[in-house]
């Protein structure tokens, strides 16, 4: 545990002095964020209920950007518990020049369905943007993860991913992300290599101004295991400030 808190302090201390940099630099600094809250009740054979709220806070200068993000989903079956998830999000990334970009992201997840009590992780590497809107990159760094009932695990962690964004004339905006985490350990052997898959794509169709509705599809996909996929939908409304 001492090592990833080492991690994430440098990681935060470097983003830190790189955003006073760019600030000092005299460059423009633009603060924007939005909320999401959605709900969901279903009465009959049974009764279900669900709930999230995510809030997004971004700040963007001229050559870099950084992000924070939080997100909280909870559903109920029949009075009982049927899931919940947390998720807290840092990502900071500094313009090189030529269309590529250094980045830094650090990561909490917690997910009741799947036994996960924690997982946390802090990444540094290089991306590139092929197109407008497009970019890949690749990280590596360190990661925890602790299931209920398992013992703590830490090892070094690799992240592959792609991201699309695009905004259309008439305000509907398109985001779209993949990202792949290969096991360190079985790189050598491709053919039984485990990794995780998390895909998201949500569509932002706005309804008046600073309000936008917001469809989301997340799926996370495990190659080993006995629940492989985990699937999830994710309707709301969104306000920009």
């Amino acid at each position: 545990m001492k090592r990833i808190h080492v991690l994430l302090i440098i990681a935060f201390l470097v983003g830190s002095c790189l955003c006073f940099r760019s600030v000092c630099n005299g460059s423009e600094v633009d603060w924007s964020g939005r909320a999401d809250v959605g709900f969901m009740g279903k009465e009959g054979s049974s009764d279900e209920v669900s709930g999230n709220a995510r809030v997004v806070v971004e700040r963007e200068a001229e050559d870099s950007r950084l992000q924070l993000k939080g997100e909280w989903i909870y559903s109920e079956d029949d009075g009982d518990k049927s899931g919940e998830e947390v998720r807290l999000d840092e990502g900071f990334e500094v313009d090189l020049g030529s269309d590529i970009y250094w980045l830094m992201d650090s990561r909490f997840e917690y997910n009741w369905v799947q036994d996960l009590d924690r997982r946390v992780f802090a990444l540094s590497g290089f991306g590139v943007y092929v197109m407008d809107g497009l970019s890949v990159d690749v990280v590596g760094g360190y990661e925890v993860e602790k299931y209920a009932d398992q013992a703590l695990e830490d090892d070094g962690i690799v992240r592959i991913r792609q991201r699309f964004n695009k905004k259309f004339d008439n305000g509907i905006e398109v985001v779209e992300s993949v990202e792949v985490f290969p096991e360190v350990d079985d790189l050598d052997n491709l053919d039984d290599m485990y990794y995780r898959l998390v895909g998201e794509v949500e569509l932002r169709v706005p309804i008046v101004s600073g309000l936008a509705l917001s469809n989301r599809v997340r799926d996370e996909y495990r190659s080993k295991g006995e629940d492989k996929n985990d699937l999830m939908v994710i309707t709301g409304v969104s306000y920009s400030f």
